[in-house]
Order: structure tokens, then C-alpha cells, then sequence
């Protein structure tokens, strides 16, 4: 090929590339654009459809609760972010202590400082929402108003969930004294785990039962309930809090959380698959018999701080730091400490479950009303792959390629909980016989969402938004005005 059409095939190149950029930016363009407009469209519908129920001199009492790693931690000394601010996390200072005589005594500086609305990577350009939505819905479209008849509930997501139940409690009982209403009942929105500490609360108030074989349900808290609205709620556990124990993970404000930052967590412990659940399976599609609550199989198979590999290195490092004998020394010691503090937490968590399940299911639905919203679109976890690796050691996989294999690990749900947790189905053995249980709800709403954007998805928001108002008679509807879309298109409907 000549000079010439060599440079003229390089121009006509050039000149494609140029237009074609060009072309997938403004389409870009009025793809953003055009889906701006629907969600002002769909905010300005929903917010016509509730306008009788905003103009309420008084709403239903609501109270917000999010879900894990969704409130701000901050260092109680300082008041320096530990948690809720991007690049401004103390990553470090969330592991929690391990070495307590009980889980209640490894106690630490942080503690909560509000519900985390949005990650602000680059205001106003790159933002991630997690609660914003849902709070600036219930304030513009509900009506509600802070402190009056509308709150939120931060509580630290590290901790053993019955400690956040109690202070639930106060924090109901501080409402109640500050509005003048003893007899008050507030509606309980619960996103994730959230949840569960409702249901706690629900069936025990701020007492710990754990330490009892046979906890007795009270329903003290129920007392204080309308209704516990649940998003994506683990009612029946999940597998990605085993593998987040297990693995660690990456928080979108702080960076990544090593697996011996999260094995310090026992509120992960407590929405881990329900004991006796067979969440592993084989190379094969087997269902094995592995006692996930077994404090030995967690050096068995090697799972999060007992990995041989991560222990390999803490013992390298030890040494490098203390000469062999004394970091050998150090070494056993923290694995003392590790064992006697997994075999705690393993045993608070199958504790705090038989305690969500204890009672008769009959009694609960007539104390507690429980209305669940979930997603039931995407495949989500449900089981762990055990295998050998090619030395014969134990390994963990939470994927596989293999398309026999799928069916057995995925369910489907909201990509971190499955529609049957989100139910609470679950199967238990009794004088022999297997019996099917099920949380006893009011209702269930399905759509299709993940976990993360459900509490900023319009459906959600309106069937939240229709169970609070329910049982109250709107004002009259005004007149509504066209939107911006209905303008521009000449429709005055």
C-alpha cells in the first residue's frame, strides 16, 4: 500500500473513531437524560398520589433503621470518622478487641454517629447513594418531619445485634418522653439486618436471653410496634456473611476490610445461614454434613483467620518482629485467643437465632405484625463450595464455572439474600420429623431490585409509603399540575 492511501485510510480511521465517540457520548447523553426525566416524572407521580397523607397534621410514627455497614462509626474521643466518610475512614481502628471474657466486654472508642445517606466520591458528579432517597421521599413526599413523627436509628454494625436492640429501646422510650406520648406505637423500617434486631426487640425488648436454653418470648418491645417493615432482611440467613467472615470485603468508603478485621465482628456471626442449615456441597452437587457452628471445622477447612496461608504469614511477621522463639510463643498465644473467641461468637450467634425462632408462630403473628419486601431477580447465594486444592488442603469457593454446579449454589434473590431468607422458609427437625417453617407475616411484596438499591427504588418507596398510610383517610387530592415531560409533549393530563 502506497504513502498516500495509507495516510488516507488513517484519516477516514481517524475520522470514523472521532464520530463514533461522538455518537455513543450523546447517546450516553440522552440516555441520562431521558432517565432523569422518568424519575422526576415518577417522584412527581408519587408525591401527587400522597399528597392527601402529607397534608396530615400528625403521620404515623416512623423510624428508620439501615442495614449493615449503612451508619457512620466514628472514634468517641475524637469524633474523627472511622466509618461513613470517603477517604476519611480510620480502616484500622474498626476491628474490634478479641480477647473479653464475654463478646459484651470487647469494647473499643467507636461508636455510632448517624445513618450514612450518600459516599461522596466527587460531590455532585460521582456520588453513591445508599439512604438519601428513602430519606428525602419520606420528608418531601411523606411529609414527615424529623423528631416529630419521623426518626432514624444508627446503631454499630460491629457489635452483637442484642446489644443493638437495647439500644433500640432507649432510644423508643427517648422518643416517647420527648413527643409527651407513653402509649406511642411506631412503624419499624428495616433494611438488611436491621431487621433482625427489630425482631429481637419485637419478642424480648432489652432483655439478652441468650444465656437461657429455652428463651420464652415476652414481646416486650412489641408493645411499642405498629408494624416491622423488612427490606431484604436475612430472616433466614445468608451465605455472604459466611464468605465476608470468611474473606473479608471492600467498604466503599475506607478500602478493603481484611478477613481478621471482620472475624471480629459478631454481628456478622448472627445472620450467617441457620444452624443446621447444609450450606456446603461437594464437586459433585452434594449437600455435606459440615456444622458450620462447629468451632473445629473453622480450623478444619481453614475458614477467614484459621486460612494456613494467613496464618503463615502472621507467624513469618511475629518472628521477623520477636525472634523466632519468642514470635513462635506470640503466635500460640493469638491463636488461643482466636479459638476461645471463635467458639463465643459461634455460640452467641446459634443463640441469638434460636431466640428470633423461639415460641409459638401463632402467638408472634397475633403480637407482631411483619410485613417483608424482597428481590427475587438476580442469582444469589445459597451455598459454599468445599474442595481439595491440587496439595489435597481444604478450600472454600463461593463461584464456580461449572453449569451443574449453579443450580446448587445460586438461589435467587436480591444478590445477597434470597427470596426464601426474605420469608424466613427454612426446614427443622423435630422428634425426627422434618417440619417447614416460615416467618409469620401480614404480607410479602417481590419486585425486581439488588439489595443495595432497594431502598431507593420507586416501587419500594410507594408500597412503604402505602403500609404507613393504610389505615389513615387522606386529605383530598389537590389539582395536579403537568410535569416538565407532559409539558414539553403539549399532554395537560
Amino acid at each position: 500500500m502506497s504513502s498516500q492511501k495509507k495516510n488516507k485510510f488513517f484519516r477516514f480511521l481517524g475520522k470514523l473513531l472521532k464520530y463514533t465517540f461522538l455518537f455513543f457520548v450523546l447517546y450516553a447523553v440522552v440516555r441520562i437524560g431521558s432517565s432523569i426525566l422518568r424519575q422526576k416524572e415518577d417522584e412527581r407521580a408519587l408525591s401527587h398520589l400522597y399528597a392527601g397523607y402529607r397534608a396530615l397534621p400528625q403521620k404515623p410514627a416512623t423510624m428508620f433503621m439501615p442495614g449493615m455497614m449503612a451508619s457512620v462509626l466514628k472514634d468517641g474521643k475524637t469524633g474523627k470518622i472511622v466509618y461513613g466518610n470517603v477517604f476519611q475512614g480510620l480502616i484500622k481502628e474498626l476491628e474490634l478487641p478479641i480477647d473479653g471474657k464475654t463478646l459484651r466486654d470487647n469494647q473499643d472508642e467507636v461508636v455510632e454517629g448517624g445513618v450514612v445517606r450518600t459516599f461522596k466520591y466527587i460531590p455532585g458528579v460521582l456520588e453513591l447513594d445508599l439512604n438519601d432517597r428513602i430519606a428525602q421521599v419520606a420528608r418531601k413526599v411523606g411529609g414527615f418531619k424529623a423528631g416529630r413523627d419521623g426518626f432514624s436509628y444508627a446503631w454499630d454494625w460491629r457489635r452483637d445485634l442484642v446489644e443493638a436492640a437495647q439500644k433500640l429501646d432507649r432510644a423508643i422510650e427517648d422518643i416517647k418522653r420527648k413527643t409527651g406520648q407513653p402509649d406511642l406505637k411506631i412503624n419499624l423500617v428495616c433494611h438488611s439486618a436491621g431487621g433482625l434486631v427489630a425482631r429481637y426487640y419485637a419478642k424480648y425488648g432489652a432483655a439478652d436471653v441468650l444465656g437461657e436454653d429455652l428463651p420464652v418470648p415476652t414481646y416486650a418491645g412489641a408493645k411499642n410496634i405498629n408494624k416491622i417493615l423488612m427490606l431484604g432482611t436475612p430472616n433466614a440467613g445468608a451465605v455472604e456473611s459466611f464468605m465476608t467472615v470468611h474473606q473479608g470485603l471492600w467498604l466503599p468508603s475506607v478500602g478493603r476490610a481484611t478477613a481478621e478485621m471482620i472475624f471480629s465482628m459478631p454481628a456478622l456471626y448472627e445472620f450467617m445461614p441457620l444452624d443446621g442449615k447444609k450450606i456446603f456441597i461437594d464437586a459433585s452437587g452434594k449437600r455435606l454434613d459440615v456444622d458450620l457452628y462447629d468451632p473445629a471445622n473453622w480450623e478444619l477447612y481453614g475458614w477467614s483467620v484459621f486460612n494456613p496461608k494467613l496464618q503463615a504469614k502472621v507467624l513469618a511477621e511475629l518472628k521477623k518482629a520477636n525472634g523466632d522463639a519468642e514470635g513462635e510463643k506470640k503466635f500460640r498465644e493469638k491463636l488461643a485467643i482466636q479459638r476461645r473467641y471463635i467458639a463465643l461468637a459461634l455460640d452467641r450467634a446459634r443463640r441469638f437465632q434460636a431466640a428470633l425462632w423461639a415460641g409459638d408462630p401463632v402467638e408472634e403473628k397475633q403480637k407482631v405484625r411483619y410485613i417483608v419486601f424482597g428481590g427475587d431477580r438476580a442469582p444469589t447465594l445459597q451455598a459454599a463450595l468445599l474442595s481439595r486444592d491440587d496439595k489435597g488442603a481444604w478450600k472454600t469457593s463461593f463461584k464456580t464455572d461449572d453449569p451443574n454446579l449453579r443450580d446448587a449454589l445460586y438461589g435467587y434473590g436480591d444478590m445477597s439474600v434470597t427470596k426464601e431468607s426474605v420469608l424466613g422458609r427454612h426446614t427443622v427437625d423435630i422428634n425426627g420429623v422434618s417440619v417447614r417453617l416460615q416467618l409469620p407475616l401480614e404480607r410479602s411484596v417481590f419486585f425486581f431490585s439488588n439489595h443495595v438499591e432497594m431502598p431507593k427504588d420507586m416501587t419500594f418507596l410507594d408500597n412503604v409509603l402505602h403500609t404507613i398510610f393504610e389505615e389513615y383517610d387522606p386529605a383530598p387530592l389537590p389539582k395536579r399540575n403537568p410535569g416538565p415531560l407532559k409539558k414539553l409533549l403539549g399532554l395537560n393530563l
